[in-house]
């Protein structure tokens, strides 16, 4: 003899929670942010389909964002992802379909930018002096730490100030200088300054 099966059945499909990891704080350009949607207490077998405000098609894997299951995954968030995002599910033969999630509001904080400037105000700069580069952040009036950069490598500098001098006598003016802001606080870091020592004129 068989066993018996109990079979629930349910009026309708059940409308999908979507969720967001980190679930709170600002989101910041660089940053990975992860969507997830779940439909009902038993979420297996159902396929998840992404939408966004501004395109009409349900969103697919690219180089910047995944769907994997019932995640959706940004990997280096550009303020160009910000916007209105909302799910829904569908499974079986013929398909059924989910209502569509509540919708939530994901926005895109551009990082702040850190400012490599030259303190020497000569208008000529000869190899034989010292030069003194500073690293702000724009815009900022928070507590910051620096990080150096010579030619794209780690300057493990203590303190981590926002000054750097370079000594008269050595090959370090024709490296590439660049520099970022850290902190304990959101955002934790900035963009890397833009400016670089090659584009100063030595003579």
């Amino acid at each position: 003899m068989s066993n018996n099966v109990t079979l629930t059945v349910d009026g309708e499909a059940p409308k999908p929670l979507l969720t967001r990891d980190p679930p709170s704080g600002e989101i910041f350009t660089g940053d990975t942010v992860t969507l997830s949607c779940r439909a009902g207490t038993d979420p297996a077998g159902w396929e998840y389909l992404w939408y966004k405000e501004t395109q009409g098609a349900a969103l697919t894997s690219t180089d910047s964002s995944s769907t994997d299951g019932s995640n959706y995954t940004i990997h280096s968030a550009a303020v160009s992802h910000g916007g209105e995002y909302w799910c829904l599910a569908r499974r079986g033969s013929p398909t059924v379909y989910t209502p569509s999630s509540d919708s939530l509001q994901l926005s895109i904080t551009a990082r702040p930018q850190a400012v490599l400037t030259l303190e020497t105000a000569w208008t000529e700069i000869f190899r034989s002096d010292s030069l003194t580069l500073r690293c702000q952040v724009e815009g900022s009036s928070a507590e910051w730490n620096y990080t150096w950069y010579r030619d794209g490598r780690h300057l493990p500098l203590d303190p981590s100030g926002d000054r750097l001098t370079l000594t008269a006598g050595n090959d370090s003016y024709s490296s590439e200088y660049k520099c970022r802001g850290n902190r304990t606080g959101q955002p934790s870091y900035t963009e890397r300054s833009a400016k670089d020592l090659k584009q100063t004129t030595l003579v």
